[in-house]
């Protein structure tokens, strides 16, 4: 009977390790985070990349002063228009201009008209005395995979034969670039 008792001990102890449930555990946590869409433009003494200078080092132009003949159409850009963004789906870049305005205290209001030319644009876009011209989707950027810096020229053509004939004051003139991220 000992014999018996020691066999039913040792099957029940087996039949207990073979139908056991094993144990096991898991545990886990989420990594999440926001990005903030960054969609800056400003008018740039120099491009991005030049002397290794990135967007947030380039120093801001506010004016072109035409003060001789030789200014009316220079070989080299004036300035860039320089961007930084995340955008992934890019953006696009339209200008706004109006001519060059002189608004004396009596007689006549007078205008200089010129012609700007933005990145690669060969066309331009040219002001019409008092109206506003706007020209669309002058640049064109697609999908972006990160953050990216560009610089895109900007050029100008003053109208020779309106200049010389202008009357005497100040002419002022604005150009306006609006960014439209998509």
């Amino acid at each position: 009977m000992k014999k018996n008792l020691i066999a039913l001990l040792i099957v029940a102890l087996v039949s207990v390790g073979l139908f056991a449930d094993p144990v096991t555990a898991n545990d886990s946590f989420t990594v999440t985070t926001s990005i903030c869409g960054i969609n800056n433009m400003k008018v740039t003494t120099t491009a991005v990349g030049t002397e290794n200078k990135t967007y947030s080092q380039l120093a801001d132009f506010s004016n072109y002063a035409i003060n001789s003949a030789s200014d009316l159409s220079p070989s080299a850009p004036i300035a860039y228009l320089s961007t930084q963004t995340n955008n992934r789906n890019g953006y696009k870049i339209s200008l706004t201009v109006t001519a060059m305005k002189s608004t004396p205290t009596s007689g006549a209001v007078s205008y200089i008209n010129y012609t700007i030319f933005l990145g690669a644009d060969t066309v331009g876009q040219k002001t019409d005395d008092g109206t506003a011209k706007t020209k669309s989707d002058v640049i064109e950027q697609g999908a972006l995979g990160g953050l990216t810096e560009k610089s895109y020229p900007i050029k100008i053509t003053v109208d020779a034969d309106e200049y010389a004939a202008a009357v005497e004051g100040s002419y002022t003139g604005t150009v306006t670039f609006n960014y439209t991220a998509l």
